[in-house]
């Protein structure tokens, strides 16, 4: 399967070639739908995925082990519970990182689980902007965390969800002071990452860390980094991605799904008004073009 590396900012999919990252980007390699359908083959090395970005997740070749990138530093939480900085020719297959600017902070209040902690982020989320992508930092004193890793996999590799189910380990920790490492993408992108919140976290001494599975902490100060006004150089590089172009056209008209109470399905809402009909939007009628 084709690998690429796209820019979620000003998106563009790229073929191996060096290029200058916007401070605003976020990138990522490859596709969640790819490595959910079991693709593990790594295609970047670490020493060249770190030129951009200093923060991220994602995973390592043959899924051995959980990725964490903080503070410019790749650590590698492995099935056996250790953590190691990665070997700068260790290969990704797949990643999601951004250089790391504080847009805004908001303190969370007390969290007593991940539930807890996905509801208050998907609240301030909501104040500003729920079409957009996030990455999110949170540093602190955990009184529990809990996270998990994976043995590596072997050929011929079977999908995610079976491979977890049968190589999947977790560990609790107690009174642990370190990162969490949190990206947020909206639904309508899910092809190309987890839609909702994805946490990873190390510790502050680089021992424990991992895919986290449930958290608690008291009332902290979350640091924000927003990437908006996406789409328009994916178009450019890529012209059948439908998707790219529905993403202009939320952008556009400030379309945003909530959840019905009623239904508890996902209904479009309108949070910016325009006389112009989206039928006779351009990038519509490419959408309808490109779509499946």
């Amino acid at each position: 399967m084709k690998k690429y590396l796209t820019f979620l900012f000003l998106i563009a999919v790229l073929s191996g070639t060096a290029f200058a990252v916007n401070q605003d980007s976020m990138v990522q390699l490859s596709t969640i739908t790819a490595l959910v359908a079991g693709d593990y083959y790594g295609s970047m090395k670490v020493s060249e995925l770190l030129k951009y970005g200093d923060f991220g997740l994602g995973c390592f070749d043959a899924v051995n082990g959980e990725m964490i990138i903080v503070n410019g530093v790749c650590y590698q939480a492995l099935g056996d519970g250790s953590v190691r900085i990665a070997d700068p020719e260790e290969t990704v297959p797949f990643a999601t990182l951004c250089t790391f600017e504080n847009d805004f902070s908001e303190d969370t209040g007390k969290i007593s689980d991940l539930k807890t902690l996905v509801s208050c982020l998907n609240e301030i989320v909501k104040k500003n902007g729920a079409n957009s992508m996030y990455a999110a930092k949170i540093h602190t004193s955990y009184p529990s965390i809990h996270v998990r890793s994976e043995t590596k996999q072997e050929e011929p590799y079977i999908p995610l969800d079976k491979a977890l189910a049968v190589s999947q380990t977790e560990f609790n920790y107690s009174d642990v002071t370190g990162t969490l490492v949190c990206i947020f993408f909206p639904n309508y992108m899910s092809k190309l990452n987890s839609s909702g919140w994805h946490f990873h976290f190390i510790s502050d001494d680089g021992t424990k860390g991992g895919h986290v599975l449930d958290v608690s902490f008291e009332n902290t100060t979350v640091e924000f980094d927003k990437a908006s006004g996406v789409y328009e150089s994916i178009v450019a590089e890529y012209q059948s991605e439908a998707e790219a172009y529905w993403g202009l056209v939320l952008c556009k008209y400030g379309i945003e799904y909530v959840d019905d109470p009623m239904t508890g399905k996902k209904i479009p809402t309108c949070h910016r008004s325009s006389f112009d009909s989206v039928f006779d939007d351009s990038n519509f009628d490419l959408v309808m073009e490109n779509s499946d």
